[in-house]
């Protein structure tokens, strides 16, 4: 398990808190793709669907030069949005939103995969002007 998730996770896991350790196991994800990209104020469903665009992403796996790869990445922009919102959205919202410890552990394996995949993924090259302060400087 990355430990990302693993130290936020596990411990809330064994105690029965399912829904707790699902919550942090897809913050952890939330964060980690938002410090990658220095994102400080966009979070969750946007920054998925900015971060993982086919036409311009932030993080990718492919040069996107065949439709199976703009369908690659088209697809994980959609699983990143998509657990934003359908999973750490109502899971941070709702209490006790899961309750079953097979559940829980299917949602924080489903996390596992994200983060682990945007740990393999390349990044776009940040132009100098952003990273020294101007073009001058």
């Amino acid at each position: 398990m990355e430990p990302e998730i693993e130290r936020v996770s596990r411990d809330l896991f064994v105690s029965g808190h399912y829904s707790v350790a699902v919550q942090e196991a897809y913050k952890a994800v939330d964060k980690f793709i938002a410090e990658r990209v220095g994102s400080r104020s966009v979070t969750g469903t946007q920054l998925m669907e900015s971060v993982f665009s086919p036409s311009s992403p932030k993080l990718y796996w492919t040069e996107r030069s065949t439709q199976s790869e703009v369908d690659e990445q088209k697809g994980y922009q959609r699983l990143y949005a998509g657990a934003m919102l359908g999973i750490r959205n109502p899971v941070t919202h709702e209490f006790n939103w899961v309750d079953e410890p097979e559940m829980a552990l299917e949602l924080i394996v489903f996390a596992q995969h994200l983060l682990r995949k945007a740990k393999s993924a390349k990044m776009e090259a940040i132009q100098k002007e952003n990273v020294t302060g101007g073009a001058n400087g």
